[in-house]
């Protein structure tokens, strides 16, 4: 009888441990957060915020992207606040309402990047192709911004085409629905619509 109580106890104190040691698997952290993305942030809240020329896609890079013109401090932190994981302006630091994000991101814990574009000129086949690299190793969901998000709008569709493959009229469609709007022709150029 003695026997019978050790192996019931000894089995009571050892089963629950089995399962984190059953099989040589990594052990995976449950505790861990899954992966950030558009889905996961209040829409309705972002979209009242007076964001400029703000689009959202939720099918490019990890955790989608959110293309906008310049953003406010106040716009960062509820963007942060609301699970933006990553901010990349194509602004010259000297442009207009540019230049803060730097002093602003190290005092607050936000990761930023400038990426400066400038302008036309700034627009290329290898700017775009930097800028997809780029989103692709930042965590998302991240934002990308410019003054009017028309430089990023024109990268997006141009990176889509360049490094993805994407056909021209739906490199076009897309550049389009992330802001491009005086750079068509640039953009029409660099990919051979003209």
């Amino acid at each position: 009888m003695a026997r019978f109580l050790t192996a019931a106890l000894l089995a009571a104190i050892t089963l629950p441990l089995l399962p984190s040691c059953a099989s040589g698997a990594a052990d995976t952290d449950s505790s861990a957060p899954a992966e950030a993305s558009l889905a996961d942030l209040n829409l309705g809240e972002i979209e009242q915020a007076g964001i400029p020329n703000l689009t959202m896609h939720e099918d490019l890079y990890s955790g989608g992207l959110l293309c906008t013109g310049q953003l406010s401090e106040e716009q960062m932190a509820m963007l942060k606040t609301q699970g933006v994981k990553s901010f990349v302006s194509l602004r010259r630091a000297t442009e207009k309402g540019a230049g803060w994000e730097e002093a602003y991101a190290q005092e607050n814990d936000v990761n930023f990047t400038r990426m400066e574009i400038a302008g036309a000129a700034g627009v290329t086949l290898d700017a775009a192709k930097n800028l997809d690299a780029l989103l692709a190793e930042s965590e998302g969901p991240v934002v990308l911004y410019c003054g009017s998000s028309n430089r990023v709008g024109t990268l997006v569709g141009l990176a889509a085409h360049a490094v993805d493959g994407m056909p021209k009229d739906e490199a076009l469609a897309l550049a389009e629905a992330s802001g491009m709007k005086s750079l068509t022709p640039v953009f029409r150029k660099l990919i051979g619509l003209e």
